[in-house]
């Protein structure tokens, strides 16, 4: 399967040299290199959200060679067999049972680099997400990853960068009309709003996000660019008709609810 060496190796979390990762490469002493370079830059693999967690904290994963297949031999086997050794013990990072990597052909593999060049993501072949799907398929995380992933997000949500990229990723979705249409349409449908409120009933915010509420709610009415922006709204909303008869309706009925 090639004629160089292969190298399978592990990353390892030097804080308690537990493995967090295992993979090959045929470029050994860059490959540690190569990870910090991909999670510096935001890819959203597993492995790279991990490092990125490391890095954030000044520390650096360790990789260790873990094992050599001479050239022409079955690396795949070999990284499949070491992953599901591995994983008894360890809470792997990686997302399939080995030897899923991008297309080898000639053929292939220009297409994948036209794709990389052009800002497209690589797709995984049908038949490998059938095999990631199945070897996950039923898994559920221990309470420690669980533990890792709310800290994770829980300091993600609190860089200034991600919030703002979130919002404005939010935001162009919501002026694509055929997108915005599809939300209101579900949502205006009566068995998607019982289960909203379902799902709502008897729960109340905690005192933090009570404060948090109330003082973004302030900020935006104290700014005049937006007090403008919600007049026009509604003077527009008042000259259809149509919607005028829905807010006279919505007044009444609320009228009579609060009468009785």
């Amino acid at each position: 399967m090639g004629g160089r060496i292969t190298y399978i190796y592990g990353l390892y979390d030097p804080r308690d040299g537990v493995i967090r990762y295992v993979g090959k490469t045929m470029a050994y002493r860059s490959r540690l290199r190569q990870h910090i370079s991909a999670a510096r830059k935001g890819k959203t693999y597993h492995v790279y959200c991990w490092i990125r967690k490391l890095l954030r904290e000044q520390i650096r994963p360790e990789i260790r060679l873990i094992e050599t297949v001479v050239p022409g031999g079955d690396w795949v086997a070999a990284e499949r067999r070491l992953i599901a050794q591995y994983r008894k013990s360890s809470d792997l990072t990686n997302i399939g049972d080995g030897g899923e990597c991008p297309p080898l052909g000639l053929g292939a593999r220009i297409r994948w680099q036209r794709q990389r060049s052009s800002g497209q993501k690589w797709i995984m072949p049908s038949e490998a997400a059938a095999r990631v799907w199945a070897a996950n398929r039923g898994r559920k995380h221990g309470p420690e990853m669980r533990r890792r992933c709310s800290e994770f997000q829980r300091k993600r949500w609190l860089q200034t960068e991600v919030v703002e990229a979130h919002r404005a990723r939010m935001l162009a979705q919501w002026r694509d009309p055929a997108f915005k249409q599809t939300i209101l349409s579900a949502m205006a449908e009566p068995a998607v709003r019982a289960r909203m409120a379902e799902s709502h009933r008897g729960k109340r915010l905690s005192e933090q996000a009570r404060r948090k509420t109330v003082e973004a709610v302030r900020a935006r009415w104290a700014d005049p660019e937006y007090q403008k922006r919600l007049g026009a709204k509604m003077k527009a909303r008042w000259a259809n008709p149509a919607q005028r008869a829905a807010l006279l309706a919505a007044r009444q009925r609320s009228s009579q609810v609060c009468r009785g």
